[in-house]
């Protein structure tokens, strides 16, 4: 604040008129006027250097406006065009772009992570997990037998999915032998056969 404080000393000097002094005061005005301008240039300059370089992104909506429309991105040669910096426009070739809005690389990513549409398939969730995961623990208890038909492990895997917390929270009641063949057959055929005497 160097030019507001010299301009303050200039004006309270003692024995100046007051023309003199609205004179020094209209000078102290304009030259933080100037300095602001040059401020504002720079950072403008800054701003287009860095959208070329894509550090910054650039998205507005196209003229006219409707309720449905969404924002898109701002081509490169659109900055080649005239810019209402107050307004936030551009317009060039024909284009007219209005509410122009910039974000840094960083904050894209993050908004675009956020606006990802959670993709899920249709219909409920796949117990498949959940029976694998069953299956799984009682292979490792030694309970799977694969010298025994895949057929007499069904109830068992039927009781042991009853009393698991994440068929229940899935919502499921109950499971198919066909279901649940499916998923203990791949598993199955990787056993270890035992041999019965």
């Amino acid at each position: 604040m160097g030019l507001a404080s010299s301009a303050a000393e200039k004006v309270s000097e003692a024995g100046l008129s007051i023309n003199d002094r609205m004179t020094a005061s209209l000078e102290a005005m304009q030259s933080l006027a100037i300095a602001r301008n040059e401020l504002l240039t720079t950072m403008k300059e800054n701003v287009l250097r860095w959208v070329q370089e894509r550090k910054l992104h650039a998205f507005a909506f196209d003229v006219p406006r409707s309720l449905t429309t969404v924002p898109v991105a701002v081509p490169l040669p659109a900055w080649r065009g005239r810019l209402d910096w107050d307004k936030s426009q551009i317009a060039h070739h024909g284009l007219q772009l209005s509410e122009v809005r910039i974000l840094p690389s960083d904050a894209l990513r993050s908004v675009l992570d956020r606006c990802q549409p959670v993709s899920r398939g249709r219909g409920r969730p796949s117990v498949a997990p959940i029976i694998k995961g069953c299956i799984e623990q009682l292979v490792s208890e030694a309970k799977i037998d694969a010298s025994s038909s895949i057929t007499a492990h069904y109830p068992m895997i039927h009781d042991r999915l009853e009393l698991d917390p994440a068929f229940k929270k899935a919502g499921f009641s109950q499971v198919s032998d066909e279901t649940i063949r499916k998923v203990l057959s791949p598993i199955y055929k990787e056993l270890p056969k035992t041999k019965t005497q």
